[in-house]
């Protein structure tokens, strides 16, 4: 649901999709913290973005970002699953009322997201933020 999906690009350029390891990883946590009564999301993020961001490489801004765009593709893979799910057991009234709050949701999110590049316009630390803010 996302306005603006990134992904993460190799260092030939072309955009590649996270690993399926990636959402195993998620995954894993998200019914570890379900099963423990937990916030499900909470404790999950950076399971991908932080061990990236240890590689080499992962430390400047572009490794940065990639690593986090690595991230928000699962995140927002899985957003939209849940959602799908979701709207599949609602109709009516209801479906309008959440496909409304999910747009305004992401209409909110994309433009608290582009405050930090505006912020630091010209600076390398913007990118990094805005990726971190869409996850």
């Amino acid at each position: 649901m996302t306005g603006a999906l990134f992904l993460a690009v190799s260092a030939a350029g072309a955009a590649e999709p996270p690993a399926a390891a990636d959402f195993a990883v998620v995954e894993a946590c998200l019914e570890k913290n379900q099963a423990a009564g937990r916030h499900r999301d909470g404790p999950c993020l950076a399971l991908i973005s932080g061990p990236c961001q240890a590689l080499p490489g992962g430390e400047t801004t572009a490794g940065m970002v990639m690593c986090l765009q690595r991230e928000l593709a699962v995140w927002d893979c899985l957003l939209n699953r849940y959602y799908a799910d979701i709207m599949r057991q609602l109709d009516g009234t209801a479906e309008t009322a959440l496909r409304d709050a999910q747009r305004a949701w992401i209409a909110y999110r994309d433009a608290a997201c582009a405050f930090p590049p505006a912020v630091y316009e010209g600076g390398s630390i913007g990118r990094p933020l805005a990726a971190q803010c869409l996850m």
